[in-house]
């Protein structure tokens, strides 16, 4: 400011000059913008030193502020700042610790281990926090010594993002059960489904058990008695929760005959939803699950999925959000628009004021003691065998409606990991939602 004012004064005159540059450099948006750094620094500046190996180094950095491509619109780039070699993952925005930590995961710590600076951090705070493992507060050393092994992971995370895949591996060595085949074939698939039965006494939760492991559409559905079910999709909510599984997605399955496996491209958890819809198959004795493993296996891989794209049109989606955590579809079909939605279990069932049963395919009131039993089979999964859980519903909207709200979301119909055949009397379940 005073170079410029000394400048102005060699040249020009008036009786205001210096406060009106002053007001004017204050006022000036470019000017604020590229200001010049005055600050003195401690001491030289010195560069950073050079890794001994690769990837036991790295930088990592968020482009943000891109076109939004199936919901993602961040890049995550994680650089070796000894090879200069990189790798670039999209996120959802915004995005969370854990997602992070699951991306670098996926992608670095598998393929090029941990850096040794982070083990040198943890074990540093750890060590110094012992005498505090006793604190009565923490009800006991061990969950004292698990209380300050967080801490010392979080403070490592906090300094440097090298730290990021630590959490992610001391959660799997300290309690997580691989029922799904997360960890051993690092697929996921469905492994329980929780339905509602109408009995005389009351509606009943009960479950059905998934088999496979793989991204191949080969497995079977067992009742609570571990009975094979030959006909899954004769079941209400077993049919529907294979529409839903297989419209309120945006994940694919493909088979790759070069390598001669099955692919995914899309998040895991909506990969699994489509294995299942594959293994509940569609109504009819020739579209039942062991008749459809006749076919090519290029065929095979979506086959029911396709089937129900090629019944509904898809009009409007909602996002996933983390606040909603869920995400809604709009699809129609012969007169008909169904909104069609799924998330996490509170989410979804705090929006449902009707349940499917999966024995005749009528809807009942979904009841405090209903929600009750839900919950605990919600908790008792997610606690006690460590699965992800996800509840799925519909609703019947207003024919002719081109765009969902958030609003639409409420008053929905659970149909609680589950589906009826899809003939003329589906028509009765959808006129009986909310």
């Amino acid at each position: 400011m005073d170079a410029t004012i000394k400048r102005l004064q060699a040249l020009f005159y008036w009786k205001s000059l210096n406060s009106d540059v002053r007001d004017f450099i204050n006022k000036c948006d470019t000017c604020q913008r590229n200001k010049y750094d005055a600050s003195t620094y401690p001491r030289l500046l010195r560069s950073l030193p050079i890794p001994e190996g690769v990837w036991t180094n790295v930088c990592i950095d968020f482009i943000e502020g891109l076109p939004k491509v199936k919901s993602e619109e961040v890049i995550l780039v994680v650089v070796d700042r000894q090879s200069k070699s990189a790798h670039f993952m999209s996120l959802q925005h915004p995005y969370i610790a854990q997602i992070v930590v699951q991306f670098f995961m996926d992608h670095i710590f598998k393929l090029h281990g941990l850096p040794p600076t982070l083990t040198s951090i943890c074990v540093l705070v750890w060590v110094v926090n012992i005498g505090h493992f006793s604190d009565p507060t923490h009800g006991g050393f061990l969950r004292g010594a698990i209380h300050y092994f967080k801490i010392a992971v979080a403070l490592a995370v906090a300094a440097i993002p090298e730290g990021l895949p630590a959490v992610v591996t001391t959660c799997l060595a300290l309690g997580t059960n691989d029922k799904t085949g997360t960890l051993t074939t690092n697929m996921m698939s469905v492994s329980k489904i929780c339905v509602l039965h109408s009995l005389n006494n009351g509606p009943v939760a009960s479950e059905y058990v998934v088999s496979g492991t793989t991204y191949a559409p080969e497995g079977f559905i067992f009742d609570s008695l571990r009975a094979q079910l030959e006909i899954p999709s004769q079941f209400p909510c077993l049919l529907h929760l294979a529409m839903c599984s297989a419209l309120c997605n945006e994940s694919v399955i493909q088979y790759n005959p070069d390598k001669r496996i099955y692919e995914k491209i899309g998040e895991s958890t909506e990969v699994a939803l489509r294995l299942l819809a594959e293994k509940i198959g569609l109504p009819g004795f020739d579209t039942m699950p062991s008749a459809l493993n006749m076919l090519s296996k290029h065929e095979r891989a979506s086959y029911c999925n396709r089937y129900w794209e090629s019944q509904f049109k898809k009009v409007s989606v909602l996002e996933f959000s983390r606040d909603r955590k869920m995400m809604s579809v709009l699809c129609s079909r012969k007169q008909m628009d169904i909104m069609f939605s799924k998330g996490a279990p509170e989410s979804i069932l705090s929006r449902c004021t009707n349940i499917l049963c999966n024995d005749d395919g009528s809807t009942v009131p979904l009841s405090a003691h209903i929600r009750a039993q839900l919950e605990a089979k919600y908790s008792s999964f997610a606690g006690k065998e460590t699965l992800r859980c996800l509840a799925l519903a519909l609703k019947r909207m207003p024919m002719g409606q081109q765009s969902l709200s958030f609003d639409d979301e409420n008053e929905l119909l659970l149909v609680n990991n589950c589906c009826s055949p899809f003939v003329n009397n589906c028509c009765s379940y959808f006129n009986n939602c909310g």
